[in-house]
């Protein structure tokens, strides 16, 4: 007897594809990225940190990446502000913003993260966000 899997659900996926998706596959990847940059070598002090919360105004879902605990009402942040609106994801960098929108790929039956209409993967976005941050900083 052959096991069969149930069919893909592309309903779900399709309804799914949305900034909470987004939101939710960058802060499990930056959160990994903040420990291994920080593991990264032994007896050099990164001291990034990863906070989670909301907006001042606590309407607004976010996390900021950065060296030291930011003020969160620093304008430009020291860091990276990743928050979640209800069609996209901004991530606000010292000298940019970017916005990501989910879009649906019928070709593919996926959910693409893109920027400027261009797909990236989750791993693609944390280190556009991250890289400077990181490397440079």
């Amino acid at each position: 007897m052959i096991a069969h899997e149930p069919p893909f659900n592309w309903v779900k996926a399709r309804v799914d594809c949305d900034s909470r998706l987004i939101f939710q596959a960058l802060l499990d990847v930056v959160r990994r990225d903040v420990d291994e940059i920080n593991r990264a070598e032994p007896g050099k002090r990164h001291g990034f940190q990863f906070n989670l919360h909301e907006s001042p105004e606590g309407t607004i879902p976010r996390f900021v990446v950065g060296r030291t605990h930011p003020n969160y009402t620093e304008s430009p942040p020291r860091g990276a502000v990743f928050e979640r609106h209800p069609t996209i994801v901004k991530i606000i960098l010292h000298d940019e913003v970017i916005e990501i929108v989910p879009v649906w790929d019928e070709a593919t039956s996926s959910c693409r993260f893109t920027i400027d209409d261009i797909p990236y993967k989750v791993c693609q976005v944390a280190q556009k966000a991250l890289s400077r941050l990181f490397f440079n900083g």
